[in-house]
C-alpha cells in the first residue's frame, strides 16, 4: 500500500511533507527513525539474499557440499528484516500523527464577530 499526504486537496511530495514537519522535533525524529529501520531491513534483505545465493553456488562449485545448505542461511537473515521494515514503516508513516499530537495549533474553540472598542471586530478564543 502506497501511503502519501494531502494538503488543502493536494498531494504533497516527500520534500514538502518534510518541511511542515521540520520544526516539530518529535515528529522529525519519528520519520527519521522510520527512514532508518526501512534502511536497516533493506540491507538485511540484500545481505540474506546475497549470503544465500554465495554459499548455494560456491556449494555447488565446492562438488556439491553445501546443496540449498546456503539458502537454508540466507533465509533467516532475509526474514529478519520484515520487523525492521514494519515498524520502521509505521513509524514513518505515522510522523503526521506525532505532528498534529505536538505541533500544530490547536483548533479555535470559539470564533465571534461583533462590536469592539475601534468598530467591528473578530475574535478566536482557544481553550487550553
Amino acid at each position: 500500500m502506497v501511503k502519501f499526504y494531502a494538503l488543502g486537496g493536494r498531494r504533497l511530495t516527500n520534500e514538502e511533507y518534510l518541511e511542515i514537519i521540520r520544526n516539530c522535533p518529535k515528529a522529525r525524529y519519528s520519520y527519521e527513525k522510520g527512514s532508518r529501520q526501512i534502511k536497516t531491513g533493506n540491507i538485511l534483505v540484500i545481505t540474506g539474499v546475497g549470503l544465500g545465493v554465495t554459499l548455494t553456488l560456491t556449494g555447488l562449485i565446492a562438488s556439491g557440499y553445501l546443496k540449498g545448505g546456503g539458502l537454508a542461511i540466507g533465509a533467516p537473515v532475509a526474514l529478519a528484516s520484515i520487523p525492521f521494515y514494519i515498524a520502521g514503516s509505521k513509524k514513518k508513516n505515522n510522523a503526521y500523527q506525532v505532528y498534529n499530537q505536538y505541533c500544530a495549533q490547536p483548533p479555535a474553540d470559539s470564533l465571534s464577530f461583533g462590536p469592539a472598542t475601534k468598530g467591528i471586530g473578530m475574535g478566536v478564543y482557544l481553550n487550553f
